[in-house]
């Protein structure tokens, strides 16, 4: 009866046929499918009416029907590529299409509970070990015209649709091993469906058939979930203590160990440590593989500092759950002991704050006479907040109502006084300053009836600039706010918080505003509002590294936030600007219509300037010394630390404030910005990745060189800015001109800086195996201007080496002698 399905039958004849077949008979069910896929569905299935195509759906939705149409769609992509097969793939992909609907996995398993087994595995081998999804990649590969069912789009959308697969299952433990095998998307889209009220215990039953690396990685992997739960940027108690009533229902907090702490501490976040600290049972132990650790003296010396901090943070959180007797016997333990002694050894006055800060800490939770009592905010600090297990009371009810609860950011703390001061209502004048007269000649000003007045206040500038674009002065308020910001704010910051309480609403503002009127100076103006915030408030360089981190912003925000804080750092340390320093008119056909120019420029900006200024000064003495090689003898010139005193002549600020900016600039300007690059994994935005990652290295360079000589941490800074631009060299390629620009410019301020002894006995490997990447892609360098940096920076790499050897022989043949 199966032939009459080879000679083109009416809808009633087809019916009929899969009925009279019995399901339990694994030929004829094989025979019938293969038929169907032979001749029925490529040439009529699209045309059948919907009762028919139901009966053939219904078939295709088992193992066996949807294995053989797998199968045909991947005979059909390796055929010869043709009309009549891109029309049965059509016809495939329309019943596979209706095939995945809900509860496919379920309906496949009870078509005969005696073979379930076997099921089970061609159903885990097909959907959960990603066949049917990589044979469907495969196709829109070679037919890329060929439209694919949207759960095949996306691996988000399939990982989706299993994980819903699951909810219908009595049993889903038997899939649960694939979930770890297919990639961290069906994990996460797993955790997004099933961590809710109504299938919380799903995850409780799928716990006992986890192996113990599966429930090692399902931690970290419910971690990664967790940062779209809790924010980032600021400890959130309450969610914290929610998450962990619940997460810790199905998450195995017996597993934890080094690697899973390593895991962890990579995603640089401190709620999630204090998470971590109420998830691990044994708290005890644990703590004391992070002492270990913590006090590792190789890894002190090559670990960032910003990742230190997240180590000391976590041992913190940790240790604060072990009761008073275990953390008096902790600190006369030998490993506390070892670790403290190796922090307060190390050069690094941040390594070691970092020990004083926990040894006192530590002292204080075990209400012992605390025993450093040293005030190191100034230098460093973590988190004060600690969350112990008993703080953890309530329902499950109360715990998802908590989690659920929206996040309202925080602002800082100012008194009510000088709030209610600052908000005070108050008349502006009707004048406009003398300096804005210019503006009557220009046409946009005449729409508006009455002429906008100055701003006084900040809170006058900051609504001039979130001003509505419908309102009819809109343009004159923010090009008066934009003109008038730099000066107002650099009067304003002596008087009380008031600059202080409104920088932060600036910098977003100023950030996300757009060049709406398509002035030709705008960039410039918002970059010298932004740099006078800074200046007048610079603890909101913070603020500007958490924009970095959430903000959603184009290429060209990003850098003028970078901008931002490289040239408030040099204005901070009195370097004079020449930003505002006009430009020799080019001749107009040389040039691109304005506003095509204006964008290409855009990303020639000051700090490329400065930049150039510091090659200059860097390059020089190499060159002189080059020429002499050359010239075959040395010629007498003017020695480079006369030049050097010259040039600090020029700087506009006293010693008294030199010294305070000596404290600052690492604190508020280079360590935050380090910082940044390891929270946010680096930088990856695709095709414009080199471009960001330069200007990025760059805003490090110049800050480590304005931060010279005046910043006592200047060796922390140094080795912080090596571990970021020696493996960003290593997988540079010569045509990405920015990062190698922008590094060794970095890399050349590193010599210059830096005492010769001290470079060679901490920093030599660092600055080696900057010399060897940048040795393998030299020849390929396009610009001779680039290429004439790095021969001039291996040639210092060179000299150094040389005087060293000198130096070491000239020692060892006095030893001989003495």
């Amino acid at each position: 009866m199966l032939d009459i399905l080879k000679n083109k039958p009416d809808p009633e004849s087809i019916e009929e046929c899969i009925l009279s077949v019995d399901s339990a008979s694994q030929v004829e069910s094989l025979r019938l499918v293969s038929l169907l896929l032979q001749y029925t569905i490529p040439e009529v299935f699209r045309e059948l009416p919907s009762s028919t195509r139901e009966h053939i759906i219904v078939l295709f939705r088992t193992a066996l029907g949807l294995g053989n149409l797998v199968g045909r769609i991947a005979m059909c992509i390796r055929s010869k590529p043709s009309a009549a097969n891109e029309q049965t793939l059509l016809a495939y992909l329309d019943l596979l299409d209706h095939v995945f609907l809900a509860e496919l996995v379920y309906t496949a398993l009870k078509v005969d509970l005696s073979r379930k087994a076997i099921y089970t595995r061609e159903l885990e081998k097909l959907l959960f070990r990603g066949k049917a999804f990589s044979v469907i990649g495969e196709l829109s590969l070679v037919y890329p015209n060929i439209q694919v069912p949207a759960v095949f789009r996306h691996m988000d959308a399939y990982s989706r649709y299993l994980a819903k697969e699951l909810l219908f299952l009595d049993d889903p433990t038997p899939f649960v091993s694939p979930l770890f095998s297919l990639g961290s998307g069906l994990l996460n889209q797993f955790i997004d469906v099933m961590f809710t009220p109504e299938n919380i215990p799903n995850l409780i039953t799928m716990r006992s058939s986890m192996k113990r690396y599966e429930r090692k990685a399902f931690i970290a992997k419910f971690f990664d979930y967790s940062t779209t739960l809790i924010p980032k940027d600021f400890i959130h108690k309450e969610k914290i203590i929610a998450l962990y009533q619940l997460s810790s229902q199905f998450l195995d907090g017996s597993v934890w160990d080094e690697l899973t702490i390593e895991n962890l501490l990579a995603r640089c976040d401190y709620s999630l440590n204090l998470l971590a600290a109420l998830l691990i049972d044994d708290s005890m132990g644990m703590s004391r593989i992070l002492i270990r650790s913590w006090g590792n003296k190789n890894l002190m010396e090559k670990e960032p500092i910003p990742m230190q901090q997240f180590r000391t943070h976590l041992l913190a959180c940790v240790c604060s759950q072990l009761p008073k007797d275990s953390l008096k016997s902790m600190l006369r333990s030998s490993e506390f002991l070892t670790a403290m002694s190796n922090r307060l050894q190390s050069f690094s006055n941040k390594v070691k704050a970092l020990g004083i800060l926990f040894a006192d800490e530590l002292s204080r939770v075990s209400e012992e006479k605390t025993i450093f009592s040293i005030d190191v905010s100034d230098e460093i600090s973590i988190p004060a907040v600690r969350i112990l297990k008993s703080e953890s009371t309530g329902v499950a009810d109360e715990a998802w109502a908590k989690l659920q609860q929206p996040i309202i950011s925080e602002v800082a703390s100012v008194e009510m006084g000088e709030v209610q001061a600052l908000m005070k209502p108050m008349k502006l004048a009707d004048s406009v300053a003398e300096n804005l007269s210019d503006d009557e000649d220009d046409p946009t000003m005449a729409t508006s009836s009455k002429k906008v007045s100055n701003p006084i206040y900040i809170r006058d500038i900051l609504s001039y600039l979130s001003v509505d674009t419908k309102d009819p002065q809109a343009y004159e308020k923010r090009k008066i706010a934009l003109q008038t910001a730099p000066r107002l704010l650099l009067q304003r910051k002596g008087f009380g918080s008031e600059v202080a309480f409104y920088a932060e609403s600036l910098l977003t503002q100023l950030t996300a505003l757009t060049n709406f009127y398509e002035e030709d100076d705008f960039e410039a103006q918002r970059l010298n509002a932004m740099i006078a915030v800074v200046e007048s408030s610079p603890q909101s360089t913070t603020h500007i590294c958490h924009l970095l981190l959430t903000g959603d912003y184009s290429l060209q925000q990003r850098m003028c936030l970078l901008s931002t804080m490289v040239l408030s750092a040099r204005e901070l340390r009195g370097f004079k600007r020449d930003g505002l320093v006009k430009k020799e008119p080019q001749f107009p056909t040389k040039m691109l219509p304005n506003r095509l120019h204006s964008m290409y420029l855009s990303m020639d900006d000051e700090t490329s300037r400065v930049q150039q200024l510091i090659q200059d000064e860097v390059m020089s003495e190499p060159a002189e010394e080059a020429k002499d090689q050359l010239a075959g003898g040395k010629i007498l010139r003017i020695s480079s630390g006369l030049k050097r005193k010259a040039q600090n002549n020029d700087l506009l600020i006293s010693k008294d404030q030199l010294r305070a900016y000596g404290s600052i600039v690492g604190k508020n300007f280079f360590f935050p910005l380090v910082a940044v690059w390891y929270e946010s994994g680096g930088i990856d935005i695709g095709h414009y990745s080199p471009i960001l990652i330069g200007h990025f290295i760059k805003s490090l360079s110049l800050i480590l060189h304005s931060a010279f000589p005046v910043a006592a941490e200047i060796n922390d800074m140094v080795r912080e800015f090596l571990g970021i631009v020696v493996p960003v060299l290593q997988r540079t390629t010569a045509d990405q001109l920015q990062i190698i620009e922008s590094s060794v410019t970095g890399l050349m301020v590193v010599l210059d800086v830096v005492d010769d002894s001290i470079l060679v006995s901490n920093f030599d490997h660092m600055v080696s195996a900057a010399a060897n990447a940048i040795q393998q892609c030299f020849e390929l360098i396009i610009d001779d201007r680039i290429k004439s940096l790095c021969a001039g920076f291996l040639y210092r790499v060179a000299t150094l080496r040389q005087t060293l050897e000198r130096s070491l022989m000239d020692q060892m043949n006095g030893s001989f002698y003495s």
